[in-house]
């Protein structure tokens, strides 16, 4: 769950809850489906998307919206269990096969072997049942949330028992999917300053290669369990690419400065470079003898290297776009694998050739840019990886679509016999004849693939409307959804084909020319449109702010948002699709804290019920309840459980242990749970130790020795001395956090229950709540916790220990609030030259009851009944001429109307609402009343 290597510091705590994904609808792609927390699930309504239209008045903050009549598909019975089982939401980035481990049939003694592990950019690991033994279908087997961000790689190690995944969160980490104390939560094993974008293994050896964006490459030791690497070196440029030899003396790394670098750890410094390519190179690989480099560049060719002679043996031109991957399964490239941008698999074979041009070449596959193409000649899309068991299967994926698809391959030396001459490539100086000449020239030998492994449309892009309620999303299929964030609830999908028509309409052009735009081609602009249209009139505050990176909406909370953002709650239970009059309801507070305190109900219970029954003294609970193991067992055990329970940063489709167990004699993980101790229990211990038990004394924490003084050559004195710096400042930030924590529990929290004076947002799925850590200059993201609403109270001792001050206070206690922010206004009479609009004009005010200051959040409703009260006390009578006898005005009913630069106001419309679009100056805003005409 954590992943870092020191302890607890002053950075930045950040507080975030996860909303559910979208299900789709397997036989109408254009419908997404939502899944309550009972398990229900109901087709989402098709919303229309309005007619733009020149806005005379100000009509309130609520998006303008109308539901789409008709009956919507139904979902399948089975839709909650296919949602719960581990799949990608977005793009798969890289696959590892595994044809080895036995696995065993569940309720028979039989087994079949086969594991496709694949990783993606929503920083999902999965592994897929492939049933190569017996032909049985494609099964999801298990998952973890490996990752916060993009995964670039996963490489499998350790007789196939252990998965390395590098990621863009700068974290390289490994998985132990067939180690019951550790399937749940991958382990750290280490970490760049930028995103992590290739790995090699050098199979004999216990290491690890990795490359990264920082212009450095890593070699790790598996087995050691250190976070920092045995060797380190530094290049020109970002890389994009690295390979390793099998006995690791020979690692190759390239990115964009178009050269290939090559080292021999054992000498420490640069054995080779290889220079030829003309532009970035994005694949590598080195033979298992360390003999041979094969790279694939955005210039559209594979090289082959000799290293010895550094110089290129040959190069392979069969692509016209960008080499984006490459599989070379045998390690001495006699066959291999490459996928271009145009979405064209190709296999080359040199089983019957004498010479590199006499090689055999076939497109085996193309993959599309829509799901279902319309045409031999529909675009392709980039493949994004290539995982092969050579003459069986290939495994592809693309940069487009979160599926993984399986083609069947041609056996080696047999490419000429199985193909027809349009299938193949001409690798020969003078061309064959009826044999193209270029991948993208040949039809591919498989149109479409025998299986696939299919995942769910995972959002690109979130944008918040103005009113800071409901929020616009675009998934991978391109729909657009609404959702109440606040509410937690996705309220509709807007008509694709309206939708389509409107991007069309406002110019929005597929990047490449010649290419049929779609939505989700450029999906910032595409909610930008849509917003535009059915946008309200809002200016509330910010409280929040929206991440989609993983195929997810997440909401991010910060203490300043939390406690300064405030908001009427009629606009956040409104009916945004009802027609009938809204009632008035002036309850307002800050969104942020009913958000969280809603999210935390269950650990706010729990909290309020121990200490009212127990004499704690101020304790953390964990402390309190601390049995006969010692500090840290005891702390590593409740961490487990606490990882084991917990589905990490996504409400469906997250952390899953495996159905059926493997067959293994001697199974040996790396990093196994039982014995790693991860950030998170490293950080709960330091706290409780801080705090005085009988067990472990206070004098028990060690103490960092006194800075040397002595110097050395290279500087080593100077990091021994920034190193006891940092413990210094750890146990500095402990004991803060220890005081900080003392004081809460002794005190602050025998305040009033908080949650006796906020609304019920009445969840539709519990959202997932997360703590995270961002370390001060780095892009790494550490997860300090993750779990369901509805988990906060069996977790409400490792959430107290974790969670940053700020929230519990606000959890817990009654948090001071900054005062709101206030306006001037002016209020004057509304003057008209027509004769016919004398009937409404109206007494002026007197000069001091004509300027006010008020709130931001007042509502023009209550200017009116200012102004209708003010003329009932200088004895106007309003009653003569409209309102009935003996009824009182209201803001909804009242007879006198507000303007504001000739702008009609809603009752409903605030003040700072009016500043930004009918004021629209930051000076004092001048308000205008007059008699409603219905009035009259």
């Amino acid at each position: 769950m954590a992943s870092a290597a020191v302890s607890v510091r002053d950075d930045p705590l950040r507080v975030s809850y996860v909303l559910p994904p979208l299900g789709t609808i397997d036989e109408h792609p254009k419908h997404r489906f939502f899944i309550n927390g009972d398990g229900s699930a109901y087709t989402l309504p098709l919303l229309e998307l309005p007619k733009r239209a020149e806005r005379k008045s100000l009509n309130g903050a609520q998006p303008r919206l109308r539901r789409i009549g008709g009956e919507m598909p139904p979902v399948a019975p089975d839709a909650y269990e296919r949602a719960m089982r581990p799949r990608h939401l977005l793009p798969v980035t890289s696959l590892a096969l595994d044809t080895t481990t036995p696995i065993c049939e569940p309720h028979a003694d039989q087994f079949h072997t086969g594991i496709l592990y694949s990783g993606g950019q929503d920083g999902m690991v999965c592994a897929w049942d492939l049933c190569l033994s017996n032909g049985a279908a494609t099964m999801p087997r298990q998952s973890a949330r490996a990752h916060s961000h993009w995964i670039s790689e996963v490489k499998l190690c350790n007789s196939n028992q252990t998965l390395l995944s590098a990621s863009s969160d700068c974290t390289i980490k490994a998985w132990n999917p067939h180690d019951a104390n550790s399937c749940m939560s991958p382990q750290l094993l280490g970490t760049h300053s930028d995103y992590v974008k290739a790995l090699a293994l050098a199979q004999a050896t216990d290491c690890v290669v990795s490359a990264s964006l920082d212009h450095s490459v890593c070699l790790w030791d598996l087995r050691e369990g250190r976070h920092d690497p045995l060797w380190r070196v530094s290049t020109r440029n970002s890389l994009y690419a690295v390979g390793a030899s099998q006995i690791g003396t020979v690692i190759a790394a390239a990115g964009v400065d178009r050269g290939i670098s090559g080292w021999d750890p054992r000498v420490r410094r640069k054995s080779f470079e290889l220079v030829g390519h003309l532009d970035n190179v994005r694949a590598l690989c080195v033979s298992d003898d360390g003999k041979y480099v094969l790279s694939g560049s955005a210039d559209s060719t594979v090289r082959l290297w000799s290293v010895g002679e550094q110089r290129c043996v040959h190069t392979f031109e069969h692509h016209t776009s960008s080499v984006w991957s490459l599989c070379a399964p045998n390690g001495d490239f006699k066959l291999f694998y490459s996928g271009d941008r145009d979405g064209n698999l190709c296999k080359v074979d040199l089983t019957n050739a004498q010479d590199y041009s006499e090689a055999d070449c076939v497109v085996l596959a193309r993959e599309y840019y829509d799901d279902t193409p319309s045409s031999a000649s529909a675009r392709g899309a980039a493949i994004y990886s290539i995982a092969a068991l050579p003459g069986d299967y290939v495994w592809t994926t693309n940069a487009t679509h979160s599926v993984i698809s399986r083609w069947i391959d041609v056996p080696a030396g047999k490419i000429r016999a199985a193909t027809q001459p349009q299938n193949r490539i001409s690798m020969a100086d003078i061309p064959e004849p009826d044999v193209p000449e270029t991948a993208n020239d040949a039809s591919p030998l498989h149109i479409h693939p025998t299986r696939t492994i299919n995942g769910f449309h995972g959002i690109m892009r979130a944008m918040m409307l103005s009113d800071r309620v409901h929020v616009l999303s675009i998934d991978t299929g391109g729909i657009v959804a609404l959702w109440n964030i606040v509410r937690g609830v996705c309220l509709g999908t807007f008509d694709a084909d309206q939708v389509t028509a409107a991007g069309v309409a406002k110019g929005l052009r597929a990047r490449e020319n010649g290419i049929r735009w779609r939505p989700q081609d450029t999906p910032s602009d595409t909610l930008e449109v849509v917003q535009n249209i059915i946008d309200g009139q809002g200016a509330a505050m910010p409280w929040c702010t929206l991440d989609a990176s993983n195929g997810l909406i997440t909401v991010h909370i910060s203490e300043s948002q939390a406690l300064s953002a405030e908001m009427y709650a009629d606009d956040i239970f409104a009916d945004v699709f009802s027609e009938a009059p809204r009632v008035w309801n002036e309850t307002k507070g800050m969104v942020g804290v009913w958000v969280l305190r809603n999210i935390a109900s269950k650990f706010i219970a729990r909290e309020r019920q121990l200490r009212s029954e127990r004499n704690l003294d101020g304790m953390p609970l964990l402390l309190y309840e601390n049995g006969h193991n010692t500090l840290e067992e005891n702390v590593r055990a409740r961490i487990n459980e606490t990882e084991a329970d917990l589905p990490m940063l996504s409400p469906l489709g997250g952390s899953q242990a495996p159905d059926t167990p493997v067959r293994i004699a001697n199974p040996s993980p790396l990093f196994p749970g039982t014995v790693t101790t991860s950030a998170l229990a490293r950080d709960a211990t330091d706290v409780l130790r801080a705090f005085f038990t009988p067990n472990e004394p206070m004098h028990a924490h060690p103490q960092p020795s006194p800075p040397t003084k002595r110097q050395f050559f290279f500087g080593i004195g100077r990091r021994d001395r920034e190193k006891n710096d940092t413990q210094q400042e750890s146990i500095s930030a402990v004991q803060k956090r220890t005081a900080a924590l003392r004081d809460l529990f002794q005190g602050e929290i025998c305040l009033p229950p908080p949650t006796n004076d906020i609304p019920d947002l009445h969840f539709a799925y519990p959202p997932t709540l997360v703590i995270s850590r961002v370390p001060q200059g780095s892009e790494m993201l550490q997860i300090m916790y993750g779990g369901a609403a509805t988990h906060t109270g069996t977790h409400a001792d490792i959430i107290e220990l974790m969670a940053p001050i700020w929230l519990l206070r606000i959890l817990l206690t009654q948090p001071k609030t900054p005062a709101p922010p206030e306006v001037r206004l002016t209020v004057s009479p509304w003057h008209s030259d027509k004769p016919e609009d004398a009937r409404l004009i109206l007494p002026q005010l007197s000069p001091s009851d004509r300027l006010l200051m008020s709130s931001r959040l007042l509502r023009i409703g209550r200017v009116a009944m200012y102004i209708c009260e003010y003329l009932s006390k200088v004895g106007h009578n309003l009653q003569m001429i409209g309102l009935q006898t003996g009824a009182r005005p209201t803001p909804l009913n009242s007879p006198v109307e507000v303007l504001c630069n000739g702008m009609v106001l809603s009752p409903y419309s605030t003040l700072a609402e009016v500043q930004r679009y009918a004021w629209k100056n930051s000076g004092d805003i001048r308000l205008e009343y007059r008699l409603q005409s219905s009035f009259y």
